[in-house]
């Protein structure tokens, strides 16, 4: 199962029943608003908007159906990249490794219409996916340190904060 987005009185998310699909749920009656068959697991939060539902699958591909009934719109190859990603506003987030030199490329494209909104390397990157709050992307490192970047400039500069564990 995917982690969880609530919106008003519905809850969206990922889970395997026989099959895998992605889930409108009435949060108050626990009445199923619709159900759209994916065909890999649903592995982030899916992204809910003023008329879709997006999703991030294992196979790779990002589906997104309608907000009102489920049903698909477009279905999106993030070829080659990293599943540790998350949806959120219309973007993905997600880690394009470097296997020469252990460095990440954290990448935002627009879901839509695959334009690159960002990539920031950070050295020695967990790989996992970066959380939002606000307008600012949070990140760390295998080392510890912890990243903010803006999730809203293309050409923003990757800022480490004045936490490291080592000097604690």
């Amino acid at each position: 199962t995917s982690p969880l987005t609530i919106v008003g009185k519905t809850a969206y998310f990922g889970a395997v029943q026989g099959f895998s699909y992605l889930y409108s749920v009435d949060i108050v009656t626990g009445k199923t608003n619709w159900r759209f068959k994916a065909e890999d697991r649903i592995g982030a939060a899916p992204d809910v908007n003023a008329q879709t539902v997006s999703a991030l699958s294992y196979d790779g591909f990002i589906y997104t159906v309608s907000l009102d009934a489920g049903k698909e719109l477009r279905k999106k190859l993030l070829s080659g990249e990293s599943m540790t990603a998350i949806l959120k506003n219309g973007r993905v987030y997600y880690w394009k490794l470097n296997r020469e030199d252990g460095a990440g490329n954290l990448m935002a494209r627009d879901i839509e219409n695959s334009r690159a909104y960002l990539s920031a390397t950070v050295p020695n990157p967990v790989g996992l996916p970066p959380r939002i709050a606000g307008s600012q992307l949070y990140l760390w490192n295998n080392t510890g340190s912890l990243y903010t970047i803006s999730q809203d400039a293309e050409d923003a500069p990757l800022q480490l904060l004045t936490f490291n564990p080592a000097a604690h």
